[in-house]
């Protein structure tokens, strides 16, 4: 720990760089994690690895291998215990470790070059705009280059190119850790799914701001892709124990204050329609139509945490 704290001070010395990068690994695909800390590791100030599943000592040499003199601690049990978990202990090992933006990772996305170049450079122009920037994300597209949509937030524009938004997803985003300070820690009984959403409408309301640059595209490889219907409606083809945790929490999340109206009347009028889809696309599986039931039920009455035993139930 004592040589891994040093080598960042030397870092930050030559490199001037003052971002962390933190990659959530969940039975990571070692070609591609790999990919990810190679196009990542010389723009870093240091990588951490949080571990939701074991990491063997083979792929551990290979991603030290890949961060090359970038310095990198692998964190975390190996023991799955959620997204909100993982990003807040992150959070705290970049304040640690004095860097001033974390820029989170899950193992489906490929960056650009100069990401961390341009991220930084996008909070800097909207900080000095005044507009209290708390996350900032690239683009996200498909491995076909067509764009996710992000919903636009009603809120000045400073530019063509950074536009302020709802939400911007977790894998690719860079936390302003200041501002992590005044928005408080993601939500851990959300366990995954709904996480960057919450968070970045909670950071609105408590007068920070979020933006997507526009003109820095990022692959990313959400669900199992993405089911396109008419009239330009996009929903992510989730399996059963994900739509159960999606469901879940975005009903849970219309009880909050810090979520606008709008979206409240937006999500509950969508709600029953996405379950219809997904039960008729996949053939009105049991397990489908188990997560359904259950997601729905569970948050309406607020009740949260890991999901370990209702996935055991769908998968049964």
């Amino acid at each position: 720990m004592a040589d891994f704290i040093w080598d960042i001070r030397e870092r930050q010395l030559q490199r001037g760089t003052q971002t962390a990068v933190g990659v959530v690994a969940f039975h990571p695909e070692p070609s591609r994690i790999c990919e990810l800390i190679g196009l990542i590791s010389e723009q870093a100030l240091a990588i951490l690895v949080y571990a939701n599943s074991p990491i063997d000592d083979e792929l551990q040499t290979r991603l030290r291998a890949q961060a090359g003199r970038t310095p990198m601690h692998i964190i975390g049990g190996g023991n799955n215990c959620g997204l909100g978990i993982a990003y807040n202990t992150l959070m705290q090992w970049a304040v640690k470790i004095d860097a001033r933006y974390l820029l989170l990772f899950d193992q489906d996305s490929t960056p650009p070059p100069n990401m961390i170049i341009h991220l930084e450079e996008a909070v800097k122009t909207l900080a000095k705009l005044g507009t209290r920037p708390a996350m900032v994300g690239p683009q996200p597209i498909t491995e076909n280059t067509d764009r996710f949509k992000i919903s636009q937030r009603r809120h000045p524009t400073p530019n063509g190119t950074l536009i302020p938004v709802d939400f911007v997803i977790s894998s690719g985003a860079m936390i302003v850790l200041e501002a992590a300070q005044g928005v408080g820690r993601f939500r851990e009984d959300y366990f995954i799914d709904v996480i960057d959403i919450e968070w970045c409408l909670r950071a609105w309301h408590a007068g920070w701001s979020v933006w997507l640059a526009r003109d820095l595209q990022m692959v990313h490889r959400l669900g199992r892709g993405i089911i396109r219907l008419p009239f330009g409606i996009e929903i992510t083809d989730q399996p059963p124990r994900r739509l159960y945790t999606y469901l879940r929490n975005q009903l849970a999340m219309l009880r909050l204050k810090h979520v606008p109206w709008r979206r409240k009347l937006r999500t509950a009028a969508s709600l029953p329609v996405k379950c219809g889809i997904y039960i008729v696309r996949n053939g009105f599986s049991r397990a489908v139509i188990t997560a359904v039931a259950t997601g729905l039920w569970h948050g309406t009455l607020n009740k949260l945490g890991p999901p370990h035993h209702v996935w055991k139930r769908i998968e049964n």
